[in-house]
This record gives structure tokens, C-alpha cells and sequence, in this order.
């Protein structure tokens, strides 16, 4: 085994990650070919709009880390967490997939009404961006929306497309595996990841040591990047999972790669005492 070698657990880690983009690239191309976007259920139509960010958070994340803005990370790691419930709790339990899917989707007028809340509270800042139509037709799609999801729920608090919290979601996934996996996710972003997503006196600290105090990357700084980077594979691994469930055009072959790179993975984490 490897103890502390740092730059070399990061180029392996790399590596995987830009074999995946070459995965993803792929598969997105094998769905422009095969499917349409127009034809396709609403939860394919979810899952290939997640491949695409997917891609393009993994193409960024390297990016970011070439050029040592490891704190931006955290943005796209959140992000990608998130997909991963969404999609884990959408496909958990088939009786309920088309109901989730079509509430997520639903969840848009809700954002449209609090840009309309927000404007009503401060009309004078929003002359000109609005019409009485707009608004009208606005007020009467979140009446329905209200209706249909929260017709008996007169304490109602609307934060997340499902009704309730990531934690939840979470508990409500039935393969115990993947809730656990979850669960130890969520404790992380919940906690440690929030510390970056908001300009708190950790993430402060830390730039102006980075920037300023140290010319030598500390231990805590390389375990940090390697984290989150482990932390978007792992991500990654399970959005493809769903994806090649719901996709059968070419599954075949995009599993075995997908193996490939998942048995690479294992055998990095394997590598080196000390694990993240």
C-alpha cells in the first residue's frame, strides 16, 4: 500500500474522472441518435437532462482544480448530490415513479410564484418586467398546484419540490444499501459542504490561508480535494446506474464500461491506507 502520496492519488483520481466524461459523452451521444427528447417519459427526459449536468459538472470540477479553486467545488458537489436523491427517491418505488416525476416537473409554478411573490412585495423595483395576464395566469396554476399537492395540508410550507425535506427523501429510499450510502452523504453536505455554499468564516479562512499564509499544500487541503472529488464519482456512478435502467439502447455495453471504471475505483481506494 501507498501512505500520503498525495499527487498520485489525485492523477488516478483524475484519470477515472476523464474516462467517465468519455462515458458520458457517449451515452449522450447514443440517446441523440436513438431516442427523441420529445418522445421520451417525463422520468427519461429527467434522467438525460441529469446526464448532461452532469458531464458538464465533472468537465468543470477538473477545471476548477487545475487552476486550485477547490472551494467551488462544493457548489457542484451539492448539486450533485441532490440529483442523485431526486433521482434515487423518484425511482424507488415504480407505483409512485410517474406521480414523483410529474410533481418535480410541477414544482416550476412554484418558482414562477415566488418570483411573483417577491415582485408583489417590491412593485416599484419590477415596473416594466410584468404584465396583469402574466401574473394572473401565474396566481391561477399555483391555486391548482395547491390544490392538487396540498389540498388537506393547511400548515403547508413549500420548500422542496417533493413536500418534504432531503432527509426524508432519503429515509423514504427502499434499497437499504443505497439509503445508507445516502444517508452518510447527507451528514457531509448537511454539515461540512455547507460550510463553502455559504460565506462562512471557515471558507474565509481557509482562502486567505491558501492564497496568502501557506506555499505548501497541507494534508487537510489534498484530502479535501480528493474528497470531493470522490464525492462527484460516487454521485456520478449512481446517476449512471438509474440512466442505464431506464436506457436499453446499448446498455449492454456502457454497463461493462461502467463496471470497468467503478473496479478502478475500488482498486484506488483500496490503494492507499487512510482512506477519505
Amino acid at each position: 500500500m501507498i501512505e500520503h502520496n498525495w499527487e498520485q492519488r489525485k492523477e488516478i483520481i483524475i484519470s477515472i474522472l476523464e474516462d467517465t466524461i468519455t462515458l458520458l459523452e457517449d451515452m449522450s451521444h447514443s440517446f441523440q441518435k436513438d431516442y427523441h427528447p420529445k418522445r421520451i417519459s417525463p422520468f427519461r427526459h429527467l434522467c438525460f437532462g441529469y446526464l448532461l449536468i452532469t458531464k458538464n459538472n465533472i468537465i468543470t470540477s477538473l477545471l476548477l482544480i487545475k487552476n486550485n479553486m477547490m472551494y467551488q467545488i462544493h457548489y457542484i458537489s451539492r448539486n450533485m448530490y441532490e440529483m442523485v436523491i431526486n433521482l434515487s427517491y423518484i425511482n424507488t418505488d415504480k407505483t409512485k415513479l410517474e406521480e414523483r416525476v410529474q410533481r418535480f416537473f410541477d414544482f416550476r409554478i412554484c418558482q414562477k410564484y415566488n418570483c411573483l411573490d417577491t415582485m408583489n412585495k417590491y412593485p416599484e423595483i419590477h415596473q416594466g418586467f410584468r404584465t396583469l395576464e402574466k401574473d394572473y395566469m401565474i396566481q391561477d396554476e399555483y391555486n391548482k398546484y395547491l390544490s392538487k399537492y396540498y389540498k388537506n395540508d393547511k400548515k403547508r410550507v413549500i420548500l422542496y419540490w417533493s413536500g418534504i425535506s432531503l432527509y426524508q427523501m432519503i429515509n423514504s429510499i427502499l434499497d437499504d444499501k443505497k439509503r445508507d450510502n445516502l444517508l452518510r452523504g447527507y451528514y457531509w453536505v448537511d454539515k461540512i459542504n455547507n460550510q463553502y455554499i455559504h460565506p462562512s468564516y471557515e471558507y474565509i479562512k481557509n482562502v486567505i490561508d491558501d492564497e496568502y499564509v501557506s506555499s505548501v499544500k497541507s494534508d487537510d487541503r489534498y484530502k479535501n480535494e480528493l474528497y470531493l472529488l470522490e464525492v462527484i464519482y460516487i454521485s456520478v456512478f449512481m446517476i449512471i446506474e438509474i440512466y442505464l435502467e431506464h436506457f436499453q439502447k446499448n446498455r449492454l455495453l456502457f454497463r461493462k464500461r461502467h463496471n470497468q471504471l467503478e473496479m478502478r475505483f475500488e482498486e484506488y481506494l483500496n490503494l492507499f491506507q487512510n482512506k477519505l
